[in-house]
């Protein structure tokens, strides 16, 4: 240790908290080397505070502050007054100085006759903070990490990851006391699964033990299954949208991770956004859920974890269709040529979720269901244009529907379009 000051001359000796130091060389009136005793129960550390942050803190999980004293023959140099450090919430001025918060009576730097001893930094526990127990991997999760050792005015840094790495380091702590440092997670890669991070912390008394941090993932889904009714339209499978339908969920990342699950309905006039907390993992690659009573329509499955839910694709979509059995009652007009061509408006009741509609036993090249605020479309009406016929003949109209498609059911008319 280098000690400068002024009027060294005749020393006897320098004291480290009453304790004497080894190796004491002066090298001139201004400056002596020495080397620093070891702490020990002779050591006389400045009290800590016993409230507060201070509270059950001691020399030896947090730091032993003494006064470096020079004797020389009936004299002894004058004591600085030490404060306790600073801990508790960490404010930092433009240039990133600690900032001591009113009615602290601590210091942001030793006094100029301090040296303290710190015990070797170690980590006993890590939680992820705001109810939560995986860290999101875009960053900011909260993490509180307790132990000993990790008062802020010693502290390097915290290694999220390799620590050896300069890109682990994180030194932005919101709260900082001998036992207990909050910070923030940093961001990672987003990845499919869980992300196992190793956390630890350097001082100045060197490199802690490393304890776990974990990241969530965001699921990547293949394909949704209705485990209650296999049929489906090219992949694509439906179910009421009065809710408990029984889903299998497919895909990868589903573990540990998953606290949520969203029903987001597509397309511009869809209003179906529902949420199922109740989700099962089977395994990674299965997850198992009912659906929720919510707005008719084609929505992505899409499982949530604290960094994110899946984006939309087509291996997640599922069918929220409304019950009933689709019936026609009217086709304006209800004739036209035999080559085809004729826009009609069909009327009737359940025909939202519009499949197809079938004059006689030919689909109509085009249909569209009349826009409402639901995105399945009005349940009373749709447009369709009609599809070649032969001459003279009359045909029964019929509207296919999701729930139709979906249940078995036999779609209902009694209404006709004549071809001339």
């Amino acid at each position: 240790v280098t000690i400068l000051g002024a009027g060294f001359h005749a020393i006897t000796s320098v004291t480290f908290g009453g304790v004497p130091a080894t190796s004491v060389r002066v090298h001139g009136s201004d400056r002596i080397t020495v080397m620093a005793p070891a702490r020990s129960p002779r050591t006389r550390c400045s009290p800590l505070p016993s409230h507060g942050v201070y509270r059950r803190e001691n020399a030896g999980n947090d730091v032993c502050q003494v006064q470096v004293r020079v004797h020389e023959r009936g004299r002894v140099s004058p004591a600085a007054t030490i404060r306790a450090p600073l801990e508790g919430l960490q404010l930092k001025d433009a240039l990133g100085d600690l900032l001591a918060y009113d009615g602290c009576h601590c210091e942001t730097a030793p006094a100029s006759d301090e040296y303290d001893y710190l015990p070797q930094p170690r980590i006993d526990a890590v939680a992820i903070g705001g109810g939560t127990l995986q860290a999101d991997e875009h960053g900011g999760t909260l993490v509180v990490v307790r132990g000993s050792g990790l008062n802020a005015l010693d502290l390097d840094w915290a290694d999220f990851g390799n620590p050896h790495s300069f890109a682990a380091e994180r030194t932005d702590y919101l709260y900082a006391s001998g036992t207990e440092l909050v910070l923030r997670a940093p961001a990672r890669a987003i990845t499919t699964g869980r992300l196992a991070v190793r956390l630890s912390v350097r001082s100045l008394a060197g490199q802690s033990n490393g304890r776990t941090v974990t990241y969530a993932g965001v699921p990547v889904i293949s394909s949704v299954v209705n485990t209650a009714n296999p049929r489906n339209l090219n992949g694509l499978y439906g179910g009421p949208d009065t809710g408990q339908t029984p889903l299998a969920i497919h895909g990868t990342g589903m573990s540990g991770q998953v606290i949520g699950l969203e029903f987001v309905g597509q397309g511009a006039h869809s209003f179906s956004f529902g949420t199922q907390y109740r989700v099962r993992a089977h395994s990674d690659r299965v997850l198992d859920v009912d659906t929720v009573a919510e707005n008719p329509g084609v929505v992505a499955v899409e499982p949530c974890t604290v960094t994110g839910c899946t984006k939309a694709g087509t291996g997640n979509l599922f069918w929220l269709y409304p019950q009933g059995t689709p019936r026609v009652s009217g086709v304006t007009p209800d004739s036209g040529p035999a080559a085809g061509g004729t826009a009609t408006q069909i009327t009737g009741a359940n025909l939202s979720c519009p499949i197809s509609v079938q004059f006689g036993t030919v689909a109509a090249p085009a249909m569209a269901p009349v826009k409402t605020i639901l995105g399945c479309g009005s349940s009373q009406s749709l447009t369709a244009t009609a599809p070649a016929g032969a001459p003279g003949q009359t045909v029964p109209v019929t509207v296919q529907t999701a729930e139709s498609f979906y249940t078995g059911s036999t779609p209902l008319s009694v209404a006709s379009f004549s071809y001339r």
